[in-house]
């Protein structure tokens, strides 16, 4: 591999690897808060348009939800299970990182069609 090709990585930060998804989404809630983190549709139909979400709203949920989760079932210390139903849409993901702020892993059990 030629060193011009590599040449990017001077510019990683030495933290790059070594911190969590939710970290991640946190710093940029604090330094970023409008940069769009996804966009969903605004109703079933996607002609309808999309609805950005910025990183300081994703934050948000993902801490609120990380807050219900520590108040009614505590934290977890050995990576207990919670089992969501449900379709795999942004809720997901926000219970997702909720969890790895909890100690928590997520199990998925979609319906069968």
């Amino acid at each position: 591999m030629d060193i011009a090709e590599v040449e990017w990585l001077a510019e990683v930060p030495p933290s790059c690897g070594h911190r969590l998804l939710p970290t991640v989404i946190d710093q940029l809630a604090w330094s970023d808060p409008l940069r769009i983190f996804t966009a969903v549709s605004a109703t079933s139909d996607v002609r309808d348009g999309f609805i950005d979400v910025t990183y300081s709203q994703i934050g948000r949920a993902i801490d609120r939800c990380a807050w219900w989760i520590k108040d009614n079932l505590g934290t977890s210390s050995n990576f207990q299970t919670i089992t969501y139903m449900g379709p795999a849409d942004l809720v997901y993901a926000i219970l997702i990182l909720s969890c790895v702020k909890t100690g928590y892993r997520v199990s998925e059990h979609s319906q069968a069609m």
